[in-house]
């Protein structure tokens, strides 16, 4: 290998260094986004997230998520810090 071709190598720490940044940019922006909604569909929270759409109206059936129906088989309403607890544990179990 050249000199030049070293200087390119990326470390193990470099890339753990680059997805921690990712990660705080994601959760401020989360936050900012939580700022402006007090409460979030279904859909919205599993593009914030990743997670399935199926597996979060499951959660909020279960009463896994902070959420409200104005009535029985309404729309679910994600209360929006449940967007900050999910990236928490998320980054929690990542650590």
């Amino acid at each position: 290998m050249r000199a030049d071709e070293l200087a390119t190598l990326v470390t193990k720490k470099d890339l753990l260094e680059l997805q921690y940044s990712l990660e705080e940019s994601l959760r401020k922006i989360l936050k900012e986004n939580q700022r402006k909604e007090k409460f979030l569909t279904p859909r919205k929270f599993s593009e914030l997230t990743g997670m399935a759409y199926s597996t979060v109206v499951q959660h909020c059936n279960y009463g896994l998520l902070k959420a409200r129906q104005d009535r029985p088989g309404s729309s679910w309403q994600i209360d929006s810090s449940e967007l900050d607890r999910y990236t928490d544990e998320s980054a929690q179990n990542v650590s």
